[in-house]
């Protein structure tokens, strides 16, 4: 960056005179130089008023997160309730953002004095990156603010009265907690989201006390993946596990078929077999971690591999 730029936003950030039209990307880029900057910002909204609060009457209804079209988000915060802003601030709505950048408590923020739309309901600009792995979610100093997705299993699950449910989400050795606020505003029924089952959600990804964490705020931001529902008894052997080009696998009993999904619940294989042993060329996946599933007519058993 150059010397005279710098100078400028330092200048900025000190006097607050003036307002600088930016991005969201630019300021999460650099975050740090642009703590005390008076900025205003264009972007659409993914997690809308009401979502963020909970049942505490002391919580703001307008605080929300937008992004660009890149996915990069940013959280805005106001203090107090102001119904115009509710109105304006619902989600898929393009909206142009003026405010105060801050960083607080490891989370980059706008707190943010004025708010104008731009279009109403456009749903179809909300992205997302590419569906991440937890240990990437976890890795706030990139994805802090992003509109995410990832998937894993439940494994373990807690509710609130005052501040909603927390849930949290594993995949292999790596885990982040999934935060659904409890209002009106949000219409999740958690309670079919049982342990150990599979799931793929999106959200905001914030930091809470200095750990990540998923806001799940809409019905349409995740999606429980039937059968795929792991077991720790031993009613299938696979081996050698970690592998890397074939995978053999015991069953206890007869089953009809063996399917093989990755982490986002995607089928990429399927094999028919009428036998209690069998053998998988996997040579052309990606490494990874992959979910088997073998079938019978009564029932589906779930366990985890790795391609090296």
């Amino acid at each position: 960056m150059k010397p005279i730029l710098l100078s400028f936003f330092l200048i900025t950030a000190i006097s607050g005179y003036c307002q600088i039209n930016t991005t969201i990307e630019a300021i999460q880029q650099n975050h740090i130089l642009w703590d005390g900057v008076n900025v205003t910002i264009e972007g659409v909204v993914f997690e809308g008023a009401g979502v963020l609060s909970n049942s505490n009457p002391n919580s703001s209804l307008t605080n929300v997160y937008m992004a660009d079209s890149n996915g990069v988000g940013l959280y805005l915060y106001k203090s107090s309730f102001n119904l115009q802003d509710s109105l304006i601030l619902i989600r898929g709505n393009k909206v142009r953002v003026s405010g105060r950048v801050i960083n607080y408590n490891n989370m980059c923020e706008l707190i943010y004095d004025s708010i104008s739309l731009i279009s109403l309901g456009t749903p179809n600009l909300i992205n997302y990156s590419n569906p991440i792995s937890i240990a990437q979610a976890c890795d706030t100093t990139t994805y802090e603010g992003f509109y995410i997705e990832t998937s894993g299993y439940i494994v373990n699950k807690i509710n609130s009265a005052l501040f909603g449910y927390h849930i949290i989400l594993k995949q292999g050795s790596d885990s982040i907690d999934l935060y659904v606020p409890q209002n009106a505003t949000v219409n999740i029924n958690y309670t079919n989201w049982n342990l150990n089952s599979f799931i793929k959600v999106r959200g905001a990804l914030s930091i809470y006390n200095s750990k990540p964490q998923i806001f799940v705020g809409y019905l349409e931001d995740y999606e429980l993946i039937n059968g795929l529902t792991e077991v720790n008894e031993p009613a299938i052997e696979i081996f050698p596990n970690p592998a890397q080009d074939y995978i053999n696998i015991y069953n206890t009993k007869l089953y009809n078929s063996i399917l093989i999904y990755n982490l986002q619940g995607k089928l990429i294989l399927q094999k028919p077999i009428k036998e209690t042993k069998a053998q998988i060329n996997i040579s052309n996946l990606a490494k990874g971690m992959y979910l088997i599933r073998v079938e019978s007519e009564d029932e589906s058993l779930v366990r985890r591999f790795v391609k090296e």
